[in-house]
């Protein structure tokens, strides 16, 4: 990580979250990849939680090597990821660091996404976690506002060597794919009244007051009098036609159109209908 960072200063910054606690001052790195320091949001990778989670460590120290060769090759997936986002990427947290170091990291960076590695099964956890004590995965989405997931990435704790190349293979796509997803959902920015940026703006959606469940209409600049102003295009169907679709009676009363059938009746009709299965996720 050392190399990594004085080699590229243009793409990795490297840092502390502070020491061990009984590894004798033994220092918790964190390496950052970006090719814009201005970039956002902010994603973390953490492995090596327990201490002896073999493939954690040695998938994330790939991954930092991977992007750094694919951005000097100018390979699209790394360049478009470290222009958009900050990645901070922890390969090994020693466990009697949690009580101090994590904590103050999240206190100091504000995440939206992470993942921690782990060994010994194959399993993806997200919140909430099954102890009353709350783990680093609830901490991070109750306090942190980050919602982190907990992957068990092998069955095997302790790999050999030999196999190390085979499972950073079957887990590259993935570990990129979920770094992705940070970019999902609705982002922008806060414009004040003379166009001038708003720091630390908080933004909130408030639901309609008569109906929690109802969005709210968006109102309009537009002219109501303008050529702009959609117009409501009449139907030329016969009122009277065969071809005119008719109202769909409810079980309720057969004597009755209703044009919104009820959830019951819904389902009923869809019941037979077939479903997509999921295929190729990533």
């Amino acid at each position: 990580m050392v190399e990594i960072n004085a080699s590229n200063p243009d793409i990795s910054h490297l840092y502390s979250i502070g020491p061990s606690v009984r590894s004798c001052g033994c220092w918790l790195w964190v390496s950052v990849l970006t090719g814009t320091p201005s970039a956002s949001p902010s994603f973390k990778y953490v492995a090596n939680m327990h201490g002896n989670e073999v493939l954690g460590r040695v998938l994330l120290l790939q991954l930092i090597d991977d992007f750094v060769r694919g951005y000097r090759n100018n390979e699209d997936w790394s360049v478009k990821l470290l222009n958009s986002t900050r990645i901070h990427i922890l390969p090994t947290m020693n466990p009697d660091g949690f009580d101090e170091a994590v904590i103050g990291w999240l206190r100091m960076e504000s995440f939206v996404l992470s993942a921690n590695l782990h060994g010994g099964a194959l399993v993806a956890s997200y919140p909430y976690d099954n102890s009353n004590g709350g783990g680093m995965q609830d901490y991070n989405y109750v306090w942190a506002q980050c919602l982190e997931l907990t992957l068990e990435v092998s069955c095997c704790k302790f790999p050999p060597q030999n196999q190390l190349p085979a499972l950073w293979t079957d887990n590259k796509k993935s570990l990129l794919a979920f770094i992705m997803q940070i970019h999902l959902g609705v982002k922008g920015r806060v414009f004040d009244g003379s166009g001038v940026p708003v720091q630390n703006a908080v933004v909130e959606v408030k639901a309609n007051p008569t109906s929690a469940n109802t969005p709210k209409a968006i109102p309009t600049k537009a002219n109501p009098t303008s050529d702009n102003t959609p117009k409501a295009i009449p139907s030329k169907a016969n009122p009277t036609s065969a071809n005119t679709p008719k109202a769909i009676p409810t079980k309720a009363n057969s004597t009755e159109a209703n044009l919104t059938p009820s959830c019951n009746y819904t389902l009923n009709l869809e019941a037979g209908a077939s479903r997509s299965s999921w295929t190729g996720l990533c």
